[in-house]
């Protein structure tokens, strides 16, 4: 019925006589002629995935090997297949590092205060216990449009320090967040550079060194679809909205310090927040001790 076997790291592949397919499932093999290849070579992919074969983070074969694995004489079935699982959040491609191939997406899912670390110096991997984390930090020195010179108190064209840190989790796009501050202020503050940065060191922390206290926190928060360039960049999967963040800080007289905004994957983060509520007493409280 089929052309010789061959063993290839435990994972059986063989070469099906004419009008014949194969259907590799969790190393198993399998003839199927009802669905179309990309389906077979999709269901086969997920439950290897599912089994362990590959890890979040780990790289899965190229396209010549799979298409040899699966027995197909093109690429085409396996990239659709692939691309079935991008849009389905078990694989990813990141388009910022295109030599990495595709990947099995993480699993984690981070939990973070609402407004997050503003006191302790701690790394984004001690406060959230992630694994697998890569931060890539870059500076640009860019005008200020009209709704940063809005958000800021500035004139419109200020010279503003725009700090931009990508964060991946095993290789997956988790979260990208972009800081904007006067030039002024940040050079006052020592951020000159990429090279300045010191791991567990926030905006709060740098402030404070320049003499700076922060006073007050706004933060707005939506969950809205992503823009193509947007998916693009944190590899959302379809139909998976983004949060968008927006927190903006004051000092003691009120003006504001910096504005940042920060993208991160819904499926992949739980925000929490608590709230301490002062005891009232009985005259603080219009409407009596025995009303609620």
């Amino acid at each position: 019925m089929f052309g010789s076997n061959k063993n290839n790291g435990g994972i059986v592949t063989a070469k099906p006589e004419s009008g014949q397919r194969l259907a590799v499932t969790n190393q198993e093999v399998s003839v199927s002629s009802a669905n179309p290849a990309w389906v077979d070579i999709a269901a086969g992919l997920r439950s290897r995935v599912a089994a362990g074969e590959w890890r979040p983070g780990e790289q899965l074969p190229s396209m010549r090997r799979l298409a040899d694995e699966y027995g197909v004489g093109s690429h085409a079935p396996v990239n659709r297949a692939i691309m079935v699982l991008v849009s389905e959040g078990i694989l990813t491609t990141d388009p910022a590092a295109p030599r990495r191939g595709v990947r099995v997406r993480s699993t984690q899912v981070l939990t973070r205060d609402l407004f997050g670390n503003s006191v302790l110096p701690l790394t984004f991997e001690d406060e959230t216990g992630a694994d697998g984390v890569e931060v890539t930090v870059t500076y640009d020195w860019v005008e200020a449009t009209a709704d940063l010179a809005t958000s800021l108190q500035v004139s419109e064209g200020t010279e503003l320090l725009a700090r931009t840190f990508r964060y991946t989790l095993d290789g997956t796009p988790h979260q990208v967040a972009r800081e904007y501050m006067r030039a002024d202020l940040a050079r006052e503050c020592g951020l000159t550079g990429p090279d300045a940065e010191v791991p567990g060191r926030n905006t709060a922390m740098w402030l404070e060194r320049a003499g700076i206290h922060l006073h007050r926190e706004h933060l707005v928060l939506l969950t809205r679809n992503p823009t193509a360039e947007e998916r693009d960049a944190l590899a959302v999967p379809i139909g998976v909205p983004v949060y968008e963040k927006t927190l903006t800080t004051y000092d003691e007289s009120d003006s504001p310090l910096d504005t940042r905004r920060i993208l991160v994957v819904a499926d992949r983060i739980i925000y929490t927040a608590d709230r301490v509520h002062p005891r009232r007493t009985d005259s603080a409280d219009p409407a009596g001790a025995d009303q609620c």
